[in-house]
């Protein structure tokens, strides 16, 4: 089972449980992810000029070179500047720029039961002597 080309231009020194990597610009350990979708987290939010010249959605190399920027064969986000094939995107639909998607994700909030959270910080009275604790025994 032979690694995508992108994943090997973009991570080194791959675990043999192919869990972890290494980022092959910054070499910050990164968790690879399901799908090698923690490399892609990690590039674009710390290295989102990477996708000016590789398409997000494919991996595959966006040709730069400013003669073409003219022809439709690509499509770029006037938000982040990243650069995508024609055929990998939808401009038309709403949120069509991966880059920017996943820049704005947003992290679930860990909900804590406030019952508890309220009695672990809640003070009570001791009933011999009158001073206020956290963590009375019952």
């Amino acid at each position: 089972n032979d690694l995508e080309p992108w994943i090997r231009r973009f991570v080194r020194n791959i675990s043999s449980s192919r869990r972890k990597g290494e980022c092959s610009i910054c070499g910050k350990s990164t968790l690879l992810g399901k799908d090698f979708s923690g490399v892609e987290t990690h590039l674009v939010k710390m290295h989102p000029e990477v996708f000016e010249s590789t398409c997000a959605r494919c991996k595959e190399e966006v040709d730069t070179r400013e003669e073409l920027e003219g022809l439709h064969d690509q499509e770029c986000c006037s938000t982040c500047g990243s650069r995508f094939h024609a055929s990998c995107v939808d401009p038309a639909k709403e949120g069509w720029c991966l880059v920017c998607s996943l820049v704005n994700k947003k992290k679930p909030k860990r909900r804590i039961s406030t019952v508890s959270q309220q009695k672990k910080n809640t003070k009570e009275l001791c009933p011999e002597c009158g001073k206020e604790f956290l963590h009375l025994p019952q």
